[in-house]
């Protein structure tokens, strides 16, 4: 069992270093564009609006055991418990709707769009996926050699937990683009000889 959750501070750096091109890349947090500010070269850098980014603890459970069986036969079982993923707002406000209240168009042009946050990250997650492996196999030896039929299940449970989302705010905002595979049967032989 793991629980944990990681911070993302760089509140007391923005506007103070210059910002390279590019940018270092924090995976977790990929695809949530900020509102942007001069860095001390002049180049374009994270606001201070999402600065701060605290989630809530998360614990992750993961159970596996093998247990004999008669007649030359054993069970395994696999479970695994995964937080949700994270639930953003991520909405393209086009120059026309922003220049009435600026004054005047966005500075890359009329025709450019502003990507805002609508939801902080870290506060909003989806359900979290649980998945349910099985593996029943049994040997059948004759001097050095066995051959062992396998029957594994997949997602015995058959969770259809989803395991990617439309973040773009709209019509489609929270539509699955992921979900993970139902139950699955699998057939196998393994010869050592």
């Amino acid at each position: 069992m793991n629980v944990g959750h990681e911070v993302f501070n760089d509140c007391n750096v923005i506007g103070k270093v210059d910002t390279p091109a590019g940018g270092p890349v924090d995976i977790q947090f990929v695809g949530l564009g900020t509102p942007l500010v001069n860095t001390i070269n002049g180049l374009a850098g994270p606001s201070t609006l999402y600065c701060n980014i605290a989630p809530p603890f998360q614990a992750q459970t993961k159970v596996t055991f093998a247990y004999p069986l008669p007649w030359n036969s054993n069970l395994s079982v696999a479970f695994q418990n995964i937080p949700g993923k994270q639930i953003v707002a991520s909405y393209n406000v086009p120059s026309s709707v922003i220049a009435p209240s600026l004054g005047r168009p966005l500075a890359a042009g009329p025709n450019t769009t502003a990507n805002v946050q609508l939801i902080a990250p870290g506060t909003l997650y989806g359900p979290g996926l649980s998945q349910l492996d099985v593996r029943l196999a049994k040997t059948f030896s004759w001097g050095t050699r066995r051959i062992q039929p396998q029957v594994d299940v997949f997602n015995l449970l058959n969770s259809g937990a989803i395991l990617g989302y439309n973040l773009t705010y709209g019509p489609n905002w929270q539509n699955p683009t992921a979900s993970e595979a139902g139950r699955m049967l699998k057939f196998g032989l393994q010869v050592n000889w």
